[in-house]
């Protein structure tokens, strides 16, 4: 299960699961506080894995609080 991981992600306040016919295809739909955080949890405009995703989130949420 995934959805511990994003709990620390700066300004997300709930991720969506989707899951395509058979099981084959995945995605997810994130709900931010702000579109500032929406661009920071998404800045890389890359398909990223979880621990690549909350690194790269977290990053680029520290560099707009700067």
């Amino acid at each position: 299960m995934t959805a511990p991981r994003y709990k620390e992600v700066p300004g997300l306040l709930r991720k969506y699961y989707t899951v395509g016919a058979e099981d084959l295809t995945t995605g997810g739909v994130f709900v931010w506080d702000s579109l500032d955080h929406a661009n920071a949890g998404h800045a890389t405009q890359l398909i990223l894995s979880d621990p690549d995703y909350l690194e790269a989130a977290g990053a680029a949420t520290a560099e707009l609080l700067e």
